[in-house]
């Protein structure tokens, strides 16, 4: 099910902006070993801020877009595997905010393992969305839609 352009753009701009900020946050922080400053406490309020939003703009298109594919047998793979990333990524800095210090490092590597996947599984859920809609407009099939 195809997206409307207003909430194309709110997707793509969250999950641009929250991947850029945990990117930066992470070259800084882990590659260069930058010191705590409030550089690096900006990009991460950043991050968690536009991470909420991202949450928000994820959940507003379950109730449509999520449910209709299901139902249609589209894209169920990829889809399946950016609402897991999702919901870990949502488990994983619930645990890094909130969970004691027994479990920072497990969620830590969770948290950042899957964010770099979630990098690749939402563009390729969209490029492949899209192959499947082009597909079925020439009147083709494609094995992962009849999944």
């Amino acid at each position: 099910m195809r997206l409307g352009t207003w909430h194309r753009r709110l997707l793509v701009a969250t999950l641009s902006a929250v991947a850029a900020t945990g990117v930066l946050w992470f070259l800084l922080h882990d590659v260069m070993d930058r010191e705590p400053d409030e550089v690096l406490r900006t990009l991460l309020v950043a991050h968690g801020v536009i991470a909420f939003a991202s949450a928000i703009a994820f959940g507003s298109v379950l109730p449509l877009h999520v449910l209709a594919g299901w139902r249609q047998r589209r894209n169920r793979l990829t889809g399946l595997a950016v609402a897991l990333t999702v919901v870990l990524l949502i488990a994983s800095a619930l645990l890094l905010y909130y969970g004691g210090e027994e479990t920072r490092a497990w969620a830590r590597l969770i948290h950042l393992a899957v964010g770099f996947a979630a990098i690749v599984a939402v563009p390729l859920h969209v490029v492949l969305g899209r192959r499947l809609r082009n597909q079925r407009e020439r009147g083709g099939t494609s094995r992962e839609q009849e999944w």
